[in-house]
């Protein structure tokens, strides 16, 4: 099995696409009012030589962007939005040929989703089944999938997408899969974020898995930060999908190839996998589990087995005193909060020994962080409740 990444011209996007600011609607509007560009990124469909046949994972963007009025000038996203470059001898079918094929030669197209820049080059294969999952299907259809940046209008007259239904057969931490050849290693997987039926196709390749993970995230590097670009319609879909992501990347050696990473190539050529770094709340999950572990070991009359320390073993401290340490400092704290209450704005105030030598004494360098001088006495910041979601 060989598999190839074809890029189809590029495109440059806002800054705050490729990794967005704020949550739901504010992050599409801060997104739009960007005023700085990435570089001209690539935009990649994925060829599969499998014994089945050829499948094709997207088919990348068409030349026509060129064209003017082929963007819908009424629509903000595309009015301001990006600037693609796509020539004639970019587009898929010339890149098949060059390679040896022909887009009669594809069996199977799989849509990852139907936006432009991955829809743009169907007309090439009017005689290849194409797939795209339900739910993406039913987003992009009719006057509101054009609301919602779909350009349904450019599909090509005679294209039947046909529906891709995934089972409830779980995939490492991904919910449902389908397998999308006999042999089973070729699979489907959900992955909304992006768009809602937003789909990504993993390749059981010998050793490792290759991901083809569309639009999940722009790089791996914001994948493994938990960015969540700046169109995503669902925060909550695009985090867990990234998550999922992740999690499996640290139990399986796996190549992770986004649609528009100028290392996706590189990394695939290489087979270079997925550094297993994992950020801080993918953490405080896996110390979530190991205490679990250790509670249900415990309760069985078990000595708890774990290889990696969490925060407090090496100093002898349970991790339940670990948890209740910020409540009691925090307890403590509102108690002389309540008995030396801050004054109120305007209102006469004696000063008090100490209190106000202290506040004197100190210099603020942040919510919290205080650097105390030799004459004065340390005052304890106030304690904010925690907000560790851990043990």
């Amino acid at each position: 099995m060989q598999i190839h990444a074809i890029q189809t011209g590029t495109v440059a996007v806002k800054t705050r696409q490729r990794e967005g600011v704020g949550s739901g609607k504010r992050r599409f509007l801060n997104m739009l009012l960007d005023r700085d560009w990435t570089e001209p990124l690539p935009i990649y469909a994925f060829l599969i030589e499998h014994d089945e046949g050829l499948i094709l994972v997207d088919t990348g963007e068409t030349a026509r962007v060129a064209e003017p009025g082929y963007f819908p000038t009424w629509h903000p996203y595309f009015r301001t939005g990006l600037r693609s470059a796509v020539r004639d001898d970019d587009e898929i079918g010339p890149q098949l040929t060059r390679l040896g094929f022909s887009p009669d030669d594809v069996s199977r197209v799989v849509m990852t989703h139907l936006h432009t820049d991955h829809a743009g080059g169907l007309h090439h294969f009017p005689a290849s089944e194409v797939l795209a999952s339900a739910l993406e299907i039913e987003h992009a259809r009719g006057l509101m999938g054009r609301a919602r940046g779909y350009l349904n209008h450019r599909f090509p007259a005679w294209l039947s997408l046909q529906p891709l239904w995934l089972d409830d057969r779980p995939f490492g931490p991904f919910p449902a899969s389908k397998p999308l050849t006999k042999a089973g290693d070729v699979i489907a997987i959900p992955a909304a974020g992006h768009t809602p039926g937003q789909i990504a196709v993993a390749v059981l390749d010998h050793d490792a898995t290759i991901l083809i993970a569309a639009d999940s995230s722009y790089t791996e590097d914001a994948m493994l930060r938990g960015i969540v670009d700046g169109v995503a319609p669902d925060d909550h879909a695009a985090k867990t999908t990234l998550a999922r992501i992740r999690e499996y990347a640290a139990s399986t050696p796996t190549i992770y190839l986004p649609s528009h990473d100028p290392e996706s190539a590189r990394r695939l050529g290489e087979r270079r996998t997925v550094a297993t770094a994992q950020p801080p709340g993918d953490r405080c999950l896996a110390r979530q589990r190991a205490a679990l572990e250790q509670r249900v070991q415990g309760d069985e009359g078990e000595e708890p087995d774990r290889e990696d320390p969490v925060d407090g073993e090496e100093r002898g401290v349970e991790p339940a005193e670990i948890a209740g340490a910020d409540d009691r400092m925090l307890v403590e704290e509102e108690r002389r909060h309540d008995a030396d209450p801050e004054p109120v704005p305007g209102a006469h105030r004696e000063p008090r020994a100490g209190r106000d030598e202290e506040r004197d004494g100190a210099r603020v360098h942040g919510a919290g962080a205080v650097e105390h001088t030799l004459d004065a006495e340390p005052r304890r910041p106030r304690v904010q409740p925690s907000t560790r979601s851990c043990w």
